[in-house]
């Protein structure tokens, strides 16, 4: 496979918002995709889930905080049930910086 030479702007939009698709269809990237409050959260990774996201990649370390030193929502487990009610499965990765 040859490195791209030069780059487009992805004409498939994300499927929510603070994500970019950085290859269309294939990996999307972004910021956190938990949520605090519940019904947001369940929207976002049923979103995520709806793109064929599948595979998460965590930069996080497990008890990171946030500005206000609260925990961040777990989502790996809500994306794990989701897969599994739909007869799929998704990997969760982490790796801390």
């Amino acid at each position: 496979m040859n490195p791209p030479t030069s780059f487009t702007v992805p004409a498939l939009l994300p499927p929510c918002s603070r994500t970019y698709w950085l290859v269309e269809h294939a990996i999307l990237a972004g910021a956190f995709p938990g949520k605090p409050e519940p019904a947001e959260h369940r929207q976002r990774v049923e979103s995520l889930h709806g793109a064929g996201i599948r595979t998460f990649i965590n930069l996080q370390e497990e008890c990171e905080t946030n500005v206000a030193k609260q925990k961040f929502a777990r989502y790996d487990d809500s994306f794990r049930q989701l897969a599994a009610d739909q007869g799929g499965c998704i990997s969760h990765l982490r790796f801390p910086i």
